[in-house]
């Protein structure tokens, strides 16, 4: 049950986000996936499906932990073949 909330909680997460990028006149691909390693399913995913960039979002609650960033964000900029926008 808890996956079901999880899968329709990112459905809705990512139907926002694309009706965000619409309104603006940006093509987006909506993409959920689930993995133990969001970093590296990020990457793969962003690889297989011929992506240009990637968006990522970060909570940062300090000046230190925006400077050093979340460690799956930071792999994901660092794997990624890629640019990678991080939003705050």
């Amino acid at each position: 049950m808890a996956r079901a909330v999880l899968e329709k909680s990112g459905q809705a997460a990512t139907e926002a986000i694309g009706a965000l990028a619409a309104k603006a006149g940006i093509r987006c691909k909506r993409v959920v996936v689930d993995g133990y390693k969001p970093n590296q399913v990020i990457v793969e995913v962003a690889e297989r499906e011929g992506v240009d960039r990637i968006v990522v979002g970060v909570i940062a609650k300090s000046d230190f932990e925006r400077v050093t960033l979340g460690s799956h964000a930071k792999k994901v900029v660092r794997f990624a073949k890629c640019p990678v926008l991080l939003i705050h």
